[in-house]
């Protein structure tokens, strides 16, 4: 919200809104996501795969760039709050691409992709950064024989790792592999592991361990894009039948211990889910109205802290609706108010909430809502007329005009209080504050 020595902002009242005198009724609904000043001049030079967020809200950003607006930095990047480049040692970085990444609760930053050297010295697959950026002591001999696309890190600070591997320094491990917190490999009871990628991981509140990706098997037995492990890595009790018909790329646990999965899927369990899915903590489907669903593949899920979920992925289409790459749901599936125009002009591959609220969106595109903005991005909610229905004395009133023919906007002034004419309107901290018939002052909602 503006200071006080701020200058007017447009507020635009379409000449149909409904509303009583002196706007007792809402005349404002909805929120417009905007586009925040985070992303500095060019941002970055190629795709952001995942991002982390530091207790001090700074952001450390992975992918397949080289710079981000002319500094260099190769596959990784630490942003200030405000989206400016922060100092992050890295020298000549990583050589390969950067596919996931996991805050410790020291600061210390895991890091999982493609690469097999970082800033000279070789690393493979996986390697710890201290807060500044340099390579920390981290034991793992020859490392992974294939990428690493997913982490995880475990209350006792042990750290679950995901991908397409089949080995760490010598010792079989297919595609999921649990490792001590000095780098060593943990015992963890997998088997034959799983027979296919693992895209993504989250832990449960109990500690057990849930994998999804383009896997059919797990150790030998069914287990179909989506599975819950137990602590030591034996399979867990999940009922879910056929599971899901296609890859699963993302996964987020809600407080009440559902699951919500997205991706490149349209069945679960034989039933139609069109890339996004609720799952109970038993693994059968939960009741989520979603309708025909995404029309392209989900890769991002995020839980905000009222249970609505935000959804990122390359789609432009939810249950017949337009949303540019980026939606919003409802805690029971349908989608929420959540306006944005075009949207994202290319995928959205992650999201995550700053301590300020507002929401960092990071992936593959280079515009939102005709905007230029490389890679990645900050959003946030500001209110946005309503639609509009039919002319009243009230908004009238609100106008100070006798007439409602031509008048399509006006400023509403920034001020801690509204001019003493009825009808007097202002913009404070708190919303927008009209001047009722009796002199006193009342608060027109955004809801």
């Amino acid at each position: 919200m503006p200071s006080a020595a701020s200058a007017t902002k447009s507020l635009r009242i379409r000449k149909y809104i409904f509303c009583n005198s002196f706007g007792e009724r809402n005349f404002l609904q909805g929120l417009n996501m905007s586009l925040d000043n985070y992303t500095k001049g060019t941002g970055f030079d190629g795709p952001v795969f995942d991002t982390a967020i530091q207790n001090d809200g700074k952001v450390i950003a992975g992918g397949s760039f080289n710079n981000y607006n002319g500094s260099a930095a190769s596959r990784i990047a630490r942003l200030n709050i405000d989206g400016t480049f922060n100092s992050f040692v890295q020298g000549t970085g990583f050589n390969g691409q950067v596919l996931a990444l996991a805050i410790q609760s020291d600061g210390k930053v895991i890091v999982g992709g493609s690469f097999t050297d970082y800033n000279g010295t070789s690393v493979s697959a996986i390697v710890r950064l201290n807060t500044d950026g340099t390579l920390d002591t981290f034991t793992q001999g020859t490392g992974f024989d294939n990428p690493v696309r997913a982490l995880a890190i475990q209350n006792d600070g042990k750290i679950i790792v995901g991908g397409s591997f089949d080995n760490y320094d010598g010792s079989a491990v297919s595609k999921i592999a649990r490792l001590n917190t000095n780098g060593t490999l943990d015992t963890f009871t997998v088997g034959v592991g799983f027979n296919d990628t693992v895209s993504s991981l989250a832990i449960q509140s109990d500690g057990k361990i849930i994998a999804s990706g383009n896997f059919s098997t797990y150790d030998g037995a069914g287990a179909s894009r989506i599975a819950r492990l137990n602590t030591n890595g034996t399979l867990d009790t999940f009922t879910q039948g056929a599971g899901f018909d296609g890859p699963v790329d993302s996964l987020a646990i809600q407080g009440d211990g559902k699951i919500l999965a997205g991706g490149a899927f349209d069945n679960y369990d034989g039933v139609g889910n069109i890339n996004i899915a609720r799952l109970n903590s038993n693994g059968m489907l939960d009741t989520f109205t979603q309708g025909t669903g995404f029309n392209i593949l989900v890769r991002a899920l995020a839980i905000q802290n009222d249970g609505k979920i935000l959804v990122g992925g390359a789609f432009d289409n939810y249950d017949g609706s337009a949303v540019g790459k980026l939606a919003r749901l409802n805690t029971d599936g349908t989608l929420d108010t959540f306006t944005q125009g075009t949207g994202f002009d290319s995928t959205v591959r992650n999201i995550l909430f700053q301590p300020n609220n507002k929401i960092i969106v990071s992936g593959d595109f280079t515009s939102y809502n005709g905007t230029a903005v490389n890679r990645i991005a900050r959003l946030f909610e500001q209110p946005f007329p309503s639609p509009v229905f039919e002319e009243s004395s009230g908004v009238r009133s609100l106008l100070n005009v006798s007439s409602f023919k031509t008048q399509e906007s006006f400023d509403i002034p920034v001020a801690s209080t509204p001019a003493q004419t009825p009808g007097s309107i202002c913009l404070t901290e708190l919303g927008i504050l009209v001047r009722k018939p009796n002199g006193s002052v009342g608060t027109i909602s955004f809801a």
